[in-house]
């Protein structure tokens, strides 16, 4: 839980470096996933999946995940200095955010 409070000290006092938003990101899909993870408990539960979006809410519970994980193989592609290593890790960036995609 400590990677947003991370991420707000690098992209306030380092705002050209993407590592501080990529932390805020994933502060922001995990907050995310437990709203809806509660709200899709709770429509589910409670109101028989009557509620607005609780089928939006259950799918991303479900499905949201992978973005998580995304977010922190980012910051290890771009660490210490925001940047890629070298021109040719672009290469497997790109297959990699690929496969995440699919």
């Amino acid at each position: 839980m400590r990677r947003p409070a991370w991420g707000l000290a690098l992209a306030t006092r380092r705002a050209e470096n993407p590592i501080g938003w990529l932390l805020l990101a994933n502060g922001l899909v995990l907050a995310l996933m437990m709203v809806a993870a509660s709200y899709a408990e709770y429509a589910v539960l409670e109101q028989g999946s009557t509620l607005a979006a609780a089928q939006w809410a259950v799918l991303w519970d479900e499905r949201g995940w992978p973005a998580l994980f995304f977010l922190v193989i980012a910051v290890a592609f771009v660490f210490p200095d925001g940047r890629l290593p070298s021109p040719r890790w672009r290469r497997v960036a790109t297959a990699t955010t690929a496969s995440f995609a699919v």
